[in-house]
């Protein structure tokens, strides 16, 4: 069996990503192309031949999403379900706070 060095390899991801640079990321089905800045972004959807005007996913943590998106509260309550009760991920898709201090730091092509 494998040993996996999760924390190491995030961390070189990470360090990776905050130097402009593409990290690929393998999941259950496939795989992701994640990036951290405009230029870097811009590679991959050059690469992937992907059109500008097609949507691409950010990801985040817990905090981020408590403060970003916009949920009621029935659809907060299935969020903590999902996962805090059952300890699933998932990609939230919701509306979010577009004046949000993280979304301004970004880059518009970002």
């Amino acid at each position: 069996m494998p040993a996996y060095d999760i924390a190491g390899d995030a961390a070189r991801a990470f360090d990776v990503m905050t130097n402009g640079g593409i990290a690929l990321l393998p999941n259950d089905v496939g795989y992701s192309l994640i990036a951290a800045t405009g230029p870097a972004l811009k590679k991959i959807f050059d690469a992937k031949k992907r059109a500008p005007s097609k949507l691409n996913a950010m990801l985040g943590n817990d905090d981020l999403h408590r403060t970003l998106h916009v949920v009621g509260a029935r659809g907060r309550r299935i969020y903590e379900v999902i996962t805090t009760d059952y300890d699933l991920p998932l990609g939230c898709i919701a509306p979010c706070r577009s004046d949000h201090p993280f979304l301004r730091r970004l880059d518009p092509d970002t």
